[in-house]
């Protein structure tokens, strides 16, 4: 008597709906100038200073929004700086291996850590001070698992309230920060020193209103350490991330305008720049 054959079975599976592709972004010009012109409704009096008036509330929403994608998906670990900025590779300090005590670093709307951690890790004997005006970003910071208070000093504020209270902030770091990497003294003493060796300032100075621009500049400046670097990289006038918004396909942000400050214009003779 021969064997049965072996029964099979056939699963049919269901065709997933296909994403509709994002829409291409054609510009109308070649002319910068030309594409903003097309494209500039500033926002009323009124949407610019809720803006302004709900600015910590927004950006909370913002990484709550994306915090699941936090481990590698929205927010992800800026592993290029080190690359971009010779400093960066000095700070882990003398010894061999970057063990000893190195320098410390300040990074400004340091969001999740995506450029903390990846240098945290490099360099063993480096320190970072980190601040964002969203309570949420910071939170995050301090759950990420290599958080550790004695090198990580992460805090609320807001750039804008000038160097006095950032000097404030960066002091109140405690006392494990400042004595890494030996353990803190039994009755710690203030500080000698909180100048950071580093400041970093990236994609922040255009998130902030154009007439505050200068002093948060002059507030790095004055708690930096003599000698220290300050490394800054945002946006640019007509550069892509600009021309795209100001040529979406839907240019739905007319109808709840976004722009929040007049277009910059090139001076007329006669005008006051």
């Amino acid at each position: 008597m021969s064997e049965p054959s072996p029964s099979s079975t056939s699963t049919t599976r269901t065709p997933q709906p296909r994403k509709a592709p994002k829409q291409r972004i054609h510009f109308s010009s070649s002319d910068p100038a030309a594409i903003i012109a097309s494209n500039q409704t500033v926002a009323s009096p009124f949407q610019i200073e809720k803006h302004k008036r709900e600015a910590a509330r927004n950006w909370d929403l913002f990484y709550k929004n994306h915090e699941k994608a936090t481990g590698g998906g929205f927010f992800k670990s800026r592993h290029w700086t080190a690359n971009e900025w010779d400093v960066l590779p000095t700070i882990g300090g003398g010894e061999e291996g970057g063990k000893g005590k190195g320098k410390v670093v300040l990074e400004v709307g340091c969001g999740t850590g995506a450029f903390v951690y990846p240098l945290l890790d490099e360099y063993p004997g480096s320190r970072f001070h980190a601040f964002d005006f969203s309570k949420r970003a910071v939170d995050l910071v301090k759950q990420h698992e290599h958080f550790t208070s004695s090198r990580v000093h992460a805090f609320v504020h807001d750039l804008t309230s000038g160097t006095t209270a950032l000097r404030t902030a960066l002091a109140s770091a405690p006392a494990e920060f400042w004595s890494f990497p030996s353990p803190p003294p039994s009755d710690p003493s203030p500080p000698p020193n909180i100048q950071p060796d580093v400041v970093a300032c990236i994609f922040v100075l255009s998130a902030l209103p154009p007439k505050t621009q200068k002093a948060a500049v002059k507030a790095l400046v004055d708690v930096l350490a003599p000698g220290g670097t300050l490394l800054l990289r945002d946006y640019a006038l007509h550069d892509e991330a600009q021309l795209r918004f100001h040529a979406l396909p839907s240019k739905s942000y007319a109808s709840i305008p976004s722009l929040l400050s007049p277009p910059l214009l090139p001076s007329t003779p006669g005008s006051r720049g």
